[in-house]
């Protein structure tokens, strides 16, 4: 088993909320129930300088906070990549480069071993085989043989979810490389294939499973308790969801108003979140109620910013739209845009509140085409606006 001392745990962040509380719990439960890996070395990259008040709750749990320079790109997801960069300054054997919506469960260093590159399969492949032979067309490369089971049950080639990554030290370096270029390169691609672009929510992703096949690296899967999205309830059961017993919990960014992590559909992980915040004591002001917040007044069970409630609507759209979701420069109707986010009740989480609030953004998009919110329509929509 590799030493704690040998082991650097890091996540990526921007300097806003939830991002930086979710940090601290994160770290926090490192420290409480993460065993062996307290001892780790522990680093945070954020995509800007901090204030004093993070920096000294992050020092008790002895976190390294690093900035780092955000890609120059539209896919702010894709700015995790960068922790890869800042990390290969740092003495360590292997990397564990973690989202900030992660709750560590248990103590998982004895699955860190070995020369391949581990992560979790994706719970829902929204390409599918046949996006996924374009890309490797157009990129040049062999279509990978190898098969996997994603969690809703569908075959997909080795593409994971990056929330979890095990990196041997002597990949790191030649995986940031390889992986920044595809995820440059994937806007040139999306606009050769309009129906690729509706899918720019998981450019990060993608670009990695491109990069693993084009360097040959080996991969492996991690199960699915290193991994366990908590808010997920398309998980087949043949991965017997409902007696699993999660190192790290993937929680989405879903937080109950009393401060704990939202209860999802598995009774046993919803007991696994309550007896894990009695140990946690977590204070839930750190997840910052911004004036953008969306909470349903009458069913108080969620805390969304605008920002997470943005990110979970692209990412439903890329799931179920494909196609759907495109439409002539600067002529749509407003009627035909509301309909489509309304059918959106029926297939995700979101609450009513949440989804007049995203109409709301509508139509702030139609009384001003320009600025934060045309760039939040073209990201929305899946394409890259020409300036």
């Amino acid at each position: 088993m590799i030493s704690p001392d040998k082991i650097l745990i890091c996540c990526q962040s921007p300097v806003r909320e939830p991002y930086s509380g979710e940090v601290e719990l994160l770290f926090k439960s490192i420290q409480i129930f993460g065993g062996e890996l307290a001892s780790a070395k522990k680093m945070v990259c954020f995509s800007a300088p901090v204030d004093v008040s993070i920096k000294n709750r992050l020092e008790k749990f002895d976190v390294n906070i690093e900035t780092i320079e955000p890609l120059n790109v539209e896919y702010k997801t894709a700015n995790k990549i960068q922790l890869l960069n800042k990390a290969m300054g740092q003495d360590f054997d292997y990397l564990i480069a973690l989202d900030t919506d992660i709750l560590i469960l248990r103590d998982f260093s004895h699955l860190i071993d070995g020369d391949n590159i581990k992560a979790r399969i994706v719970g829902q492949d929204a390409l599918g085989l046949d996006n996924w032979k374009t890309l490797f067309q157009y990129f040049n490369m062999e279509f990978p043989s190898k098969r996997y089971v994603a969690l809703d049950g569908k075959e997909t080639i080795p593409y994971y979810n990056s929330g979890v990554l095990f990196i041997p030290r002597n990949k790191v370096k030649l995986l940031y490389e390889t992986w920044k270029s595809f995820i440059t390169k994937l806007p040139e691609a999306y606009e050769e294939f309009p129906s690729l672009s509706t899918l720019s929510f998981f450019t990060d992703q993608i670009a990695f499973s491109l990069a693993l096949s084009y360097q040959k690296f080996e991969s492996e899967p991690l199960p699915l308790e290193m991994n366990f999205p908590s808010q997920n309830s398309s998980i087949v059961s043949s991965f017997k969801p409902e007696i699993k017993n999660p190192y790290a919990l993937h929680y989405h960014h879903a937080f109950s108003d009393s401060g704990k992590i939202s209860h999802g559909p598995y009774q046993n992980i919803n007991d696994l979140i309550d007896k894990s915040f009695q140990k946690l004591s977590f204070d839930s002001s750190k997840i910052s109620t911004l004036s953008s917040m969306v909470q349903d007044s009458s069913q108080k069970n969620s805390i969304l910013t605008d920002q997470i409630l943005e990110d979970q609507i692209i990412k439903k759209i890329c799931i179920i739209g494909k196609k759907n979701w495109t439409l002539k420069k600067k002529k749509f109707e407003l009627e035909d845009l509301k309909n489509k986010i309304s059918n959106l009740e029926n297939e995700s989480k979101l609450k009513d509140s949440q989804i007049e609030n995203f109409k709301k953004s509508i139509n702030e998009i139609q009384e001003s085409f320009t600025g934060r919110m045309l760039r939040k329509y073209d990201q929305i929509m899946g394409k890259n606006r020409k300036k």
